[in-house]
């Protein structure tokens, strides 16, 4: 094998995906109403639509943009009580005790952690009973120490947006 072959090729994760200014504001504009037509983002920017489709196809291709979802109020559809679970994990277990959580319905986020804590879990529930259970089942796992479970009062900010101020070229 060539040797300055290897040099020139570029590994994937090398590759930096050029993100410009009118990326920003195509997905800006996204942010903010993801029902925009793109002939409506189009026109507000002043570049032609089949700009703007080659863009976002180039963003998802990227993993930039990774969907279109509505935003849904859990209060309203009746998941009244959200809990945030923090979990303390045998060593070298943490994907035994997450992979069967991460497909419950209720589960919203699971993050793995530095610290005390191995994971958190955001949950969602409708009913105080099905919570305490879901808990009590994370908490017979074999490989989990501990659980700390926090009943969300009040939500003061929860947002799904990315900060694209910060980002370069």
């Amino acid at each position: 094998m060539d040797a300055s072959k290897d040099k020139d090729e570029k590994k994937p994760e090398d590759k930096k995906l050029k993100f410009d200014d009118l990326d920003r504001d195509i997905i800006l504009r996204l942010q903010d109403d993801a029902r925009r037509s793109y002939r409506e983002i189009a026109a507000d920017l002043q570049i032609s639509v089949g700009t703007v489709h080659n863009r976002v196809k180039r963003l998802i291709k990227s993993n930039i943009l990774m969907g279109f979802q509505p935003i849904l109020n859990s209060k309203t559809l009746g998941y009244e009580h959200c809990f945030l679970i923090f979990i303390t994990i045998r060593s070298g277990h943490l994907l035994d005790v997450l992979d069967p959580i991460k497909n419950n319905p209720n589960v919203r986020s699971i993050y793995s952690l530095t610290g005390d804590q191995a994971a958190a879990i955001i949950c969602h529930f409708k009913k105080l009973d099905d919570a305490r259970e879901f808990i009590r089942q994370i908490s017979q796992n074999k490989y989990v120490k501990k659980t700390v479970s926090n009943l969300v009062l009040n939500v003061i900010k929860e947002q799904s947006n990315v900060n694209l101020s910060g980002l370069e070229e």
